[in-house]
């Protein structure tokens, strides 16, 4: 007789347990700390979309210290695109876009400077996480940063989330 109440008891916990969010999977009100090799593994198993469908070098313009660069996007950040290609003013892309700079020397790809949008990173800086890496890894940039070397330029252009090509090709 005892056994009933003990297993209708045990039941009720098992229940309540498994209906309360988990930390680890649930970020609705949590943050996520992303990794470094998380925005390499982002950049590199992604399809990567060329800026306006150009494949040309774009050149350094204003005072960006990228140099020469092909532009790309994520399929998140190019939906966001308008028929011009750009973000308009005063728009935001979505959680999730990725837009990379693949930087150009000597006619090669020499590295890569990216944003992932990530707002509720807890190393992301106005909603982005910010890096800069050899192709091999190997950082110039990393986000745990925060965008401190990177933030500064990109400040000059919050009308067009903090992406700089838009107004400058």
């Amino acid at each position: 007789m005892r056994t009933l109440p003990i297993f209708i008891i045990l039941l009720g916990i098992i229940t309540i347990n498994s209906c309360s969010k988990d930390p680890e999977t649930d970020s609705d009100d949590q943050t996520k700390m992303f990794t470094d090799n998380d925005v390499l593994e982002e950049i590199r198993n992604n399809t990567l979309f060329f800026y306006q469908g150009d494949t040309a070098t774009l050149s350094a313009a204003g005072n960006s210290p990228h140099g020469t660069f092909k532009l790309l996007f994520n399929q998140t950040a190019l939906d966001a695109l308008g028929a011009d290609g750009k973000l308009a003013a005063g728009d935001t892309f979505p959680t999730g876009s990725l837009v990379v700079k693949d930087v150009i020397r000597n006619g090669n790809t020499s590295f890569y400077a990216a944003m992932w949008k990530q707002p509720s990173a807890e190393n992301a800086n106005e909603d982005w996480l910010w890096y800069e890496a050899f192709l091999d890894g190997s950082l110039l940039v990393s986000i745990d940063a925060k965008g401190n070397g990177c933030i500064g330029c990109h400040r000059a252009n919050t009308n067009r989330d903090f992406v700089n090509s838009f107004d400058l090709h």
